[in-house]
């Protein structure tokens, strides 16, 4: 006789298994944790690393693309394909050596940033690979998969912004006051207009790039972004 404890469990599980909605949530968990790496290792590398060299270092994501397709979905590229991704893979070794030999422009410290902004480039790409394998396979609507990753990014963010502000900092007695920007934000109509329209242009950026995923591949994404 089966126990009653492991019945229950089965059924539960079965449950969310056969909850669309739910199983959504799940399923993009992993997206949303690599979309706010993405952000936290890009803003950190844009603080330390000059922006000539961050816009060049956001190619590599060309490189990554194809990296994860195979590992994940196991995509094959054809040579030419992988010629095309050696060259941007030079292009890029060649723009970093220069960017470092170059002393016109000094920033704090060039190859932490670089190496950030290779960790964002990383994690973006994944993310992408991910979103297409999701829609591919699971035949989920790219808009509802964006707005469903959206809100589990919104609480992570939410739950990280309450730990920063516990933790004793420069950002007004804490890593960062939540607080004072929002009290910042409420005393410039500069930052109000600044905040509006990057809202904007991110609802733009993220639901039109999830269409490219959804009717072309990642890569493609990876190319227009670039």
């Amino acid at each position: 006789e089966q126990n009653p404890t492991e019945q229950i469990r089965r059924n539960f599980i079965t449950r969310i298994r056969n909850n669309y909605t739910c199983m959504l949530f799940i399923r993009m968990l992993l997206p949303a944790i690599l979309d706010i790496c993405t952000g936290i290792s890009a803003s950190f590398a844009m603080t330390l690393a000059p922006p000539s060299l961050l816009e060049v270092l956001t190619c590599s994501g060309i490189i990554f693309n194809p990296i994860w397709g195979f590992i994940c979905m196991r995509r094959i590229f054809t040579v030419g394909q992988y010629g095309c991704v050696l060259i941007a893979l030079i292009g890029a070794v060649i723009a970093s050596c220069s960017s470092f030999l170059s002393k016109s422009a000094p920033s704090e410290n060039p190859i932490i940033g670089s190496l950030l902004m290779l960790v964002a480039q990383m994690c973006s790409s994944f993310q992408y690979v991910i979103e297409e394998k999701l829609m591919l396979k699971q035949h989920y609507d790219p808009t509802l998969a964006l707005g469903i990753e959206g809100i589990i990014g919104s609480v992570l963010m939410i739950i990280l912004l309450i730990i920063f502000q516990l933790i004793p900092g420069k950002s007004v007695g804490s890593v960062e006051n939540t607080l004072d920007s929002f009290v910042q934000l409420g005393n410039s109509k500069l930052l109000i207009g600044l905040f509006c329209t990057y809202t904007i242009s991110a609802f733009l950026f993220l639901s039109s790039g999830i269409q490219v995923t959804k009717r072309l591949t990642s890569l493609h994404r990876v190319l227009l972004s670039a």
